[in-house]
């Protein structure tokens, strides 16, 4: 707080001794330099009045200042950004006051500076540093300056900053960052937590243009920093020149809590900041340090005090470099803030509504679930008791029993469409030149027609005994081969998120995952797993049309699919909508300092608008490209929603055109062109193809009982597919075995959409995408279906009860692993490394806890999802198809006697209603 004052007036220094003045910072001084500035400190640039100070000149000091500043020693447990890959710490040991000529080529002081050091990174991924900070944390707007150097270049990246700090969203700093490259070394100006964008900050190249700008002769030496903070604004100055400029108008985050002032150098890691961190000790320095401010402890009556007794022309002119020392200051100005707790009493009230209404709903939702279990056994022992009827007819018996005439329990179904096909508009004529067939079993005879095309992912349990019509037996293999493939897909991002070092090689825990990635790696992480989805939702589309020609299924398929995958992927993207803004995944930010991946990522949305343009962007995007939506979403699957809805466009209509090609050359020469096309483009479309293929050699040209018959072309195919397969995923082994990069320069073959040209003489040259086709990965789909389709004891292990319970729950597998990752696992490594336990008990643990929490969640998620996908999908083709339900009266479905026979019924009533429904319905409309 302002009052007493401990200055001195400094002697000046003959011209050799005396330090040089900062540009731009000597302004004209005021006419007069009074030795008490009890009355604060006036600055004629910006009109503000300031009532305390912080001055300390390193090159005059010969012992630390432990009254102006303290010096830090700490070791972080963890560190929160989305690309800190690094743990900070500080020690007293890299805070010395050091010669000039030692420590600097600079002529500029010629007694000493304070030097910051950092260290380069421990096994561990910890980087020591220097930090000084504040002894007084009162500090709450004002003019803050300084003289400093940064480090040197060429030594590895690391900041030097200086900073107010009270939280992440009250803060703002200045950061010299030397990055590994010198040519893209810059100067930050960030606040509140922003990130480090370019477009922030100033490169070191044009710091030193004195043709473009006057900030400094030389960005790697002594540079003046100077931040400008009041309750309007935010100015960042440069050698005397302001290089950002932020106003509370255009941005409501400019820091409002007081807090301290520090000066640290430091580096974590950040890719896109300092980079680094150091491979060599290194040094930054401070010259000086010229703080004036205002404390937050001040009383409103001593704010009184000070009006009364000073003026404007009584206070120092804060352009006066002959000012030393600082404020004198209590011990409450030490002390950090803390906000004013609010009244609890205010919502104990809220609470107990929120928390009756909770328990409430509760009970209701308990109840009814067990009361629908009572019915449910009462069902089932009813039906048990009912006799059974063996001279039940074939047709009569998929009429009562539509559900064992579904194509959806498998593709490979043999169903008779003649006899279920039946259009629900026709429902009037059934019932007029049908005998025996009551309204009731034709509305079955429509609903067994439209279920006839549902989506396979509805596969039976292995244990179901329902015979097929047609006598083949179900396929269940293929539901095998897509659960495996999801199960995949959930241990590939689980390595990204926690054991990157599987993947890419770097920044091992142990010498056991640089193994796993030469190793294992290359055959159970690779993204050609993917390519299996695509083949087979190809047979699931149009294995249907191949056996009947029916149009009738192409437009159920075009109708429903949309609906199918985007309602489904709303709820879930709704429900991680609200998790995120409740802070679910708050400890996913921590990560990766522990894990060492920078893979995971995921925000908030900024509104609801935003929300509703990248769900849409999800149905119109045309790979390949990744939806923005991947950046709201714990992991980034749904890019496969894109590719999935418009390879189902292409399959839909290529089995149309396929279907009358009668030629056999004819119809393969036009899927060689189209896989061909499809490749050279870069597009996801030859999977497909691919796919429909496959569908079409055993659907019309029953291939598999052509090579059954001839077991050395069984066998030779067999072994065939095998090491085609292994070679396709060999590709990434050659790539970090033998530095071959085989994709990248297959990728460098297709054209350039931009300039046409081969990627290989574009900058965009190199690995592919993620989310970008490979022909490894097309190759090993078609081998490893076609191996799977031909080998009778692959189709065994396929077929497992542990697989056939999984099936159902892909699409739920699918849109929520990266959920329980993002939460519970973030929460559960974080925390157990904090604690410091061993990183592969930590893996142990949470590897347990994540997969076992999924597949209990699956239990419940997954009708949800069946409900929100097939349930309204199968609704939404219904109300297509069908006109408009019969139109009722007020009493239906009650009969009038009901109410007619009551006591104290009026006839009258009752009389008027009939009437009413009578001039409403005609004679005509009756039967419709």
């Amino acid at each position: 707080m302002g009052g007493s004052c401990s200055f001195r007036i400094g002697n000046k220094l003959k011209p050799a001794e005396q330090s040089p003045k900062p540009s731009r910072l000597v302004e004209a001084m005021l006419s007069r330099a009074p030795l008490d500035c009890s009355c604060g400190f006036y600055d004629r640039t910006s009109k503000q009045l300031f009532t305390d100070s912080l001055i300390v000149y390193f090159n005059e000091s010969t012992s630390f200042p432990y009254e102006a500043f303290t010096i830090s020693n700490y070791t972080h447990k963890y560190e929160k950004g989305w690309n800190t890959i690094y743990r900070e710490g500080a020690t007293f040991n890299n805070v010395q006051l050091t010669n000039a000529s030692e420590s600097a080529s600079s002529d500029v002081f010629l007694d000493s500076s304070l030097e910051l050091y950092v260290d380069p990174t421990s096994e561990d991924h910890l980087v020591v540093g220097g930090e000084i900070k504040s002894v007084r944390q009162d500090i709450q707007y004002g003019s803050f300056s300084a003289l400093v150097r940064g480090p040197p270049p060429s030594s590895g990246g690391s900041s030097m900053s200086m900073m107010f700090l009270y939280n992440e969203t009250q803060q703002w700093e200045m950061d010299l960052l030397n990055t590994d490259k010198p040519e893209t070394a810059w100067l930050a100006t960030l606040f509140a937590g922003e990130f480090p964008n370019r477009s922030l900050g100033v490169n070191y190249s044009t710091l030193g243009n004195t043709s473009l700008s006057n900030y400094t002769s030389s960005p790697w030496a002594y540079v003046e920093l100077k931040v400008d903070w009041d309750p309007k604004s935010l100015n960042y100055s440069i050698g005397g020149v302001v290089s950002r400029n932020i106003t509370r108008k255009h941005d409501t985050g400019i820091p409002s809590i007081p807090g301290p002032l520090l000066f640290k150098h430091w580096s974590v890691g950040n890719k896109f900041s300092s980079q680094g961190p150091p491979y060599m000790r290194t040094g930054a320095n401070i010259g000086l340090v010229r703080s004036f401010f205002n404390s937050s402890t001040m009383t409103k009556e001593e704010r009184k005090q000070f009006d009364a007794r000073c003026d404007i022309l009584s206070a120092c002119s804060i352009a006066d470099t002959s000012l030393r020392g600082s404020t004198a200051y209590n011990s409450a100005a030490t002390a950090p803030w803390r906000e004013t707790k609010s009244n609890f009493r205010l919502k104990i009230f809220a609470i107990v509504i929120v928390s009756l209404g909770s328990a409430i709903g509760a009970l209701m939702l308990i109840n009814a679930r067990i009361r629908r279990i009572i019915e449910r056994r009462a069902i089932l022992e009813q039906k048990a008791n009912e006799p059974s009827y063996s001279s039940r007819t074939e047709d009569e018996s998929s009429f009562g029993r539509p559900s064992e005439s579904i194509t959806g329990r498998h593709e490979h179904q043999e169903l008779n469409f003649a006899a279920a096909e039946v259009d629900p508009l026709k429902r009037a004529d059934i019932k007029k030149t049908s005998t025996t067939m009551t309204d009731t079993q034709a509305s079955k005879v429509g609903t067994a027609a439209i279920t006839t095309v549902t989506e396979a992912a509805s596969i039976p349990k292995p244990s179901s005994t329902v015979v097929l019509q047609g006598g083949k037996p179900r396929v269940d293999y293929m539901a095998g081969m897509v659960a495996i493939c999801a199960l995949m897909v959930t241990i590939i991002h689980y390595a990204l998120t926690f054991l990157p070092a599987l993947d890419s090689g770097y920044n091992a825990h142990y010498r056991s995952e640089i193994w796993g990635s030469r190793i294992l790696a290359p055959y159970f992480l690779n993204a050609a797993w993917l390519g299996l989805f695509f083949t087979t939702s190809t047979r699931f589309l149009t294995v249907g049309y191949l056996r009947s020609g029916n149009l009738r299924i192409v437009a159920e398929k075009t109708v429903t699919r949309p609906f199918r995958l985007i309602i489904p992927v709303a709820g879930v993207v709704i429900l991680k909508y609200f998790l995120i803004d409740c802070g679910a995944t708050k400890w996913l930010e921590y990560l990766p300092s522990i894990t060492w991946s920078t893979w995971p990522y995921t925000v908030r949305y900024t509104n609801f608008g935003k929300f509703l343009n990248e769900l849409l962007e999800l149905l119109y995007l045309i790979p390949n490209a990744s939806p923005q939506i991947t950046f709201n979403y714990c992991t980034g699957v749904l890019w496969t929603i894109t590719v999935t809805l418009q390879g189902s466009w292409i399959s839909l209509l290529g089995v149309m055109i396929i279907y009358e090609l009668k030629n056999p050359w004819k119809r393969f020469s036009y899927y060689t062109l189209c896989i061909l096309m499809n490749w050279y483009a870069r597009e996801w479309g030859s999977y497909f193809w691919a796919g429909l293929i496959l569908a079409d050699l055993d659907v019309i040209y029953k291939y598999t009982k052509y090579i059954y018959a001839r077991p050395l072309l069984h066998w030779f195919l067999l072994i065939t597919c095998f090491l085609t397969a292994f070679a396709m995923l060999t590709w990434d082994a050659l790539l970090i075995d033998a530095d071959v990069p085989l994709l990248a320069l297959e990728r460098g073959i297709h054209p350039d959409l931009k300039t046409g040209r081969p990627i290989s003489q574009t900058e965009n040259k190199g690995y592919p995408a993620y989310f970008e086709p490979r022909l490894n990965g097309l190759v090993f789909a078609s081998v490893v279906q076609l191996g799977v389709e031909i080998s009778p004891f692959t189709q065994k292990l396929l077929s497992s009860r542990i697989l056939m319970w999984i099936f159902p729950h892909i699409f739920t597998i699918y849109l929520f692993h990266g959920l329980i990752f993002s939460t519970l696992g973030s929460v559960i490594v974080v925390q157990l490394s904090a604690a410091g336990v061993p990183y592969w008990v930590v893996m142990l643990v949470n590897a347990t806890a994540c997969w076992g929490t999924l597949f209990l969640v699956l239990l419940v998620v997954t009708t949800a999802i069946e409900i929100l996908g097939k349930g309204v999908t199968a609704s939404i083709w219904r109300f297509g198809v069908e006109g408009s339900a019969k139109k009722e009266g007020t009493l239906w479905p009650f009969e009038k006697e009901l109410l007619l026979g009551r006591p104290g019924a009026d006839p009258h009533v009752i009389a008027n209603e009939e009437q009413v429904v009578e001039s409403r319905f005609s004679p005509d409309e009756e039967g419709k």
